[in-house]
């Protein structure tokens, strides 16, 4: 019976607490120093890659930005009727919306990367017009209709949602050039 009772008795550490109680401690301290090792690593993984990853696949799927990089464009579009070629005024706001944004880039020296020997970047737009037919005159595709119904749904669904202020001045800031 002795025997009995001797191996149900808790085993003790050399200070008196139950053994079990103390492995317990000393792995939850085991654990609480791996965590604290481990977490500067992820914390820096998560700023420096997986942020900046999920913020660029946002980005590419997100076409609020286009409305605040093409005002002129997508204030008239909203009117165009989806069934004819848009009319001058259209291309006109076109033409300075692409060369506003051209501009920056160039003039900020930004866009160091753009080949400037390539016959596009010297194709002449009168600045005066007409725009129409030097578009269409430099990529066939303005001319058909099929190529402006997509600028007129981003312009119909950014009409229909009904952001909070909050999130459209998050989009204006972020369709800024800043690079």
């Amino acid at each position: 019976m002795a025997i009995a009772n001797a191996s149900s008795a808790p085993i003790l550490t050399a200070d008196g607490t139950p053994l079990k109680v103390s492995l317990k401690r000393s792995m939850r301290r085991s654990k609480i120093q791996a965590l604290f090792l481990v977490l500067p690593a992820f914390l820096f993984l998560l700023v420096v890659f997986i942020l900046p990853i999920g913020n660029l696949l946002t980005r590419s799927v997100d076409d609020t930005l286009v409305n605040w990089q093409l005002p002129l464009t997508f204030q008239m579009i909203a009117d165009w009727d989806r069934e004819n070629i848009p009319e001058e005024e259209l291309f006109r706001a076109v033409f300075v919306d692409f060369t506003t944004v051209n501009k920056f880039f160039i003039e900020s020296n930004r866009g160091s990367s753009v080949n400037t020997s390539d016959a596009a970047w010297w194709v002449a737009i009168p600045p005066k017009g007409p725009y129409r037919e030097a578009i269409i005159q430099i990529n066939p595709a303005w001319g058909d209709v099929v190529t402006w119904q997509p600028l007129k749904e981003i312009v119909d669904r950014s009409l229909e949602d009904t952001g909070s202020e909050k999130d459209n001045k998050h989009n204006q800031r972020r369709a800024t050039f800043d690079l």
